[in-house]
């Protein structure tokens, strides 16, 4: 295990438990959409917090019709939520068709 909490991996929760619902969500930001070679959109974005903070992590969700949105399919948060913070998600389909989720991970936000 790293000795560095950003350089540990995240943890992926799928489905997310409910303190990753809108309700408790008190930011987002950041949207990113990918739609794949059967038309199912995909939509990424980073929430949690009160702002750009070390409890940011990244949401995604997906469709198959415009305005027919799953709700959260999975959160991907780190361990150590609060120093790590996972941010600016960026979607992506490969020449083969496969999804690709990418994101930042950085060890304490400042706002200077």
């Amino acid at each position: 295990m790293p000795t560095e909490p950003y350089l540990s991996p995240p943890q992926i929760i799928a489905p997310p438990t409910e303190s990753y619902a809108d309700q408790n969500r008190m930011f987002q930001g950041i949207p990113g959409i990918e739609r794949a070679p059967n038309d199912r959109l995909w939509a990424t974005w980073y929430g949690g917090g009160t702002g750009e903070d070390g409890h940011n992590y990244i949401l995604l969700a997906t469709s198959m019709a415009p305005n027919a949105w799953s709700n959260i399919t999975l959160v991907i948060n780190h361990p150590n939520s609060g120093l790590v913070r996972a941010y600016d998600p960026c979607l992506w389909h490969d020449p083969h068709g496969k999804l690709w989720l990418f994101w930042a991970q950085g060890y304490e936000h400042h706002t200077d």
